[in-house]
């Protein structure tokens, strides 16, 4: 079985996840897909009057409703501390041993990668599936996945789609 994995802080949830998701989905046929919110981001702080963690995820369900084999965990935001990505992948591992679970993120993520807590790790346990959040930077998103393949024999699939610039920031300065 395919799995599909995103994760994130998902404040808000909004058109732009939900359509990379889909577009990810038209590409890779999974046969599951988990979102999976973020309790305590190690690399931003949540910005001030951001809902709770209970909000953001009842929000996520909301969201995800219509989306075919799409469910919701909560496993980050039941975790005391830092929600790392590799000890997330590394616990779906071991309760999907062989399934191929795909994790998902947007060429940002890609370029900033090898800072991320255990690359390896998480490299171990998922192939990255990585979409464009801008047209334009195809050669560069490339590169980043060849050298993720070559150093570390990394599965990376560059999925082509056309990326709704959605910004949780600017919605979240957009309302009252």
């Amino acid at each position: 079985m395919r799995i599909l994995i995103y994760g994130g802080t998902f404040n808000p949830v909004h058109t732009g996840h939900i359509r990379a998701v889909e577009t990810a989905s038209d590409y890779l046929h999974p046969q599951r897909i988990f979102f999976i919110p973020t309790s305590i981001p190690p690399h931003k702080e949540l910005a001030k009057g951001s809902p709770g963690p209970e909000e953001r995820l009842a929000m996520l369900e909301l969201a995800c409703e219509k989306l075919p084999g799409a469910s919701v965990l909560d496993m980050e935001l039941r975790r005391e501390g830092l929600s790392y990505t590799a000890d997330t992948l590394r616990s779906l591992k071991e309760r999907f041993p062989k399934d191929e679970l795909i994790f998902l993120m947007g060429t940002d993520m890609l370029m900033s990668f090898l800072t991320w807590y255990e690359p390896e790790t998480i490299l171990a346990c998922a192939s990255l599936g990585v979409f464009a959040r801008e047209k334009g930077r195809e050669a560069e998103i490339e590169a980043a996945a060849e050298r993720l393949r070559r150093a570390y024999n990394a599965r990376v699939r560059v999925i082509d789609g056309e990326p709704v610039t959605v910004s949780s920031t600017e919605l979240r300065a957009a309302l009252p």
